[in-house]
């Protein structure tokens, strides 16, 4: 009587963990061959692999993987917990000649550039999903490298959690990820924008997948002048998107503000900082009223180009009905790039930055906020000695054109690399040269989506040279610092702070030639060259600009240190 009970027990345990419900990222997409020649060691053969991070047993047999509009049925397979099973086509499986490599017939195939790849259960639920560009691999040739992901604990980070394969073979299919580890991130699901999809559903935009079990909860979004929802939707299959449908048509011009609170990511983190935008209906595009305002032409490898729109005008301006291009050298124009696919609308007196990567662009540039930063499938062709970047509306009427080159850039800088040249006045035209200028190094060289470095000012103030505060106490309090700031009353300065002792010996040179914006600040931590906190006393700074008109001018200010005593 012993072996039916026996067999019964183990039937019950392979149903029992054929039958469990998964949870979203129970299983994830855990690796990605999209482009798998030319061959480093690796069959050539695309293949997308699953992990499944949970404590439960799945049978994979009517899952399902689909690959941009392509879908296919996953065969039967027990995916046991933290195991990888790679799917690939049957040639695929029979070239790698693994257990857990498996081939579909049919198996659809990977975009080079971008895919959105998206797992489902047996029920059509979504468990995980990627949307992955060429921008995922950086600097790194993506010829025969996989995808990896990094952390399996950060689901939902898309491009920061992945990374190209370290391995020498190109990728790490059905064993643990080459560049597999943990690490630490602060991001949060920022609010973006919104737009309206017709006249009872506006939707969100957020940086990052949210939480999509309490995305649907009205007390979460408030909208004014109130609006009534009648139901509220997280968008699969990346749940970045949330969709607020009314319970009464608008067809109004209001501009409305959404406040979002409490909403967070898979991972619990709250966005608590930027989660307030402007939603509105935009006007059509004219000459004038929007200007290309900054342009980035010639960034070192890594770092992304991107070019700067300026809203000057007092209304808010469609971006879906923009078009960016630029001149090929027998005076055509290139390949329309549109601005926006969704009615996105750039509010009055605003600005905006275009760009392939937000992500690499803000690690090296200073973002003050991450929803004036868009990102856009490609940027028209811009060389990095000279060229042009046009603005056209939907109709191909030019409503900017700006010629760029060497010329623009401050003279006595060596190279224009990782500096971007920045509009003086969006008010003057943009084929007058003077009216460009290269960017302040206080901001690492540009100032994608906020107010330029370098820029004409209505008034002509004296400068305006301070620091604060006047005694400092690196001892005791972590991360003190004096603070030199100024005020200044046209571009193109260039800048030389020293610091001296009260004997007049030069201790600090806090910057050499640096070419600096209208305003800015650096401060000071008390230290020597040598990064050496230095005695008690009265250091003085020497300040002193210049500029190519030849206006010299030159300041002392003071600060006192005062150490701890021994």
């Amino acid at each position: 009587m012993r072996l039916p009970v026996v067999c019964s027990l183990l039937v019950l345990i392979c149903c029992t963990a054929f039958s469990q419900n998964p949870e979203i990222y129970d299983v994830v997409i855990h690796e990605v061959l999209p482009k798998p020649t030319p061959v480093l060691a690796l069959p050539p053969y695309e293949y997308i692999e699953l992990y499944n991070r949970s404590v439960h047993s799945y049978n994979l047999e009517n899952w399902q993987l689909k690959v941009n509009s392509r879908t296919v049925s996953l065969p039967a397979y027990l995916l046991k917990p933290d195991s990888l099973i790679v799917f690939c086509s049957v040639a695929g499986a029979e070239a790698y000649h693994q257990s857990n490599i498996v081939g579909i017939s049919r198996f659809p195939a990977i975009s080079d550039d971008t895919a959105l790849i998206t797992l489902f259960d047996s029920k059509h639920k979504v468990i995980h999903a990627i949307d992955y560009n060429q921008g995922w691999y950086g600097s790194v040739s993506k010829n025969g490298k996989s995808l990896e992901m990094i952390d399996i604990g950060k689901p939902c980070y898309e491009k920061a959690n992945w990374l190209p394969s370290s391995s020498s073979t190109g990728g790490t299919p059905g064993t643990m990820n080459s560049v597999h580890g943990q690490w630490t991130d602060d991001s949060r699901p920022d609010l973006l924008y919104a737009v309206w999809l017709d006249s009872l559903t506006i939707r969100l935009l957020f940086s990052k997948s949210l939480d999509s079990s309490i995305a649907t909860n009205p007390t979460y979004y408030k909208i004014s002048p109130d609006l009534p929802l009648k139901a509220i939707k997280a968008v699969p299959p990346l749940f970045k998107e949330v969709d607020l449908s009314l319970l009464d048509p608008v067809y109004t011009e209001v501009l409305y503000q959404i406040t979002t609170n409490g909403l967070l990511d898979c991972t619990g983190k709250e966005s608590d900082l930027y989660n307030t935008t402007i939603l509105g209906k935009g006007k059509k595009p004219q000459k004038g009223n929007i200007v290309i305002n900054e342009l980035l032409v010639n960034p070192s490898p890594g770092i992304p180009k991107f070019i700067e729109v300026y809203n000057r005008s007092d209304k808010p301006i469609a971006l879906d009905q923009l078009y960016f291009s630029s001149r090929k050298k027998d005076g055509s124009l290139s390949t329309f790039r549109k601005l926006a696919v969704l009615p996105r609308i750039l509010p009055a007196s605003d600005y905006l930055a275009f760009t392939t990567n937000a992500e690499a662009l803000c690690q090296h540039f200073i973002c003050k906020a991450k929803d004036k930063i868009a990102t856009i499938n490609s940027l028209p062709t811009m060389a990095m000695d000279e060229g042009s970047v046009i603005l056209l509306s939907a109709d191909s009427t030019i409503i900017d054109d700006v010629r760029y080159s060497d010329s623009l850039f401050f003279p006595l800088m060596t190279n224009n690399r990782d500096v971007s040249i920045e509009r003086l006045s969006p008010e003057q035209a943009s084929d007058i040269s003077s009216n460009w200028h290269t960017a302040s190094n206080i901001y690492n060289g540009a100032t994608p989506g906020f107010e330029n470095s370098q820029r004409w000012v209505a008034a002509v103030n004296p400068p305006i040279i301070a620091i604060q505060p006047a005694l400092i106490t690196p001892d005791l309090i972590i991360d003190n610092k004096a603070i030199l700031s100024w005020e200044l009353p046209q571009p193109g300065y260039v800048g030389n702070v020293n610091i001296y002792d009260i004997q007049g010996k030069l201790v600090r040179q806090l910057a050499r030639n640096i070419l600096l914006g209208n305003s800015g600040n650096l401060s000071w931590n008390g230290t020597n060259e040598a990064s050496e906190i230095l005695p008690s006393g009265v250091y003085i700074f020497l300040i002193e600009i210049f500029n190519l008109q030849g206006s010299i001018m030159r300041w002392k200010r003071t600060v006192t240190l005062a150490r701890k005593l021994k």
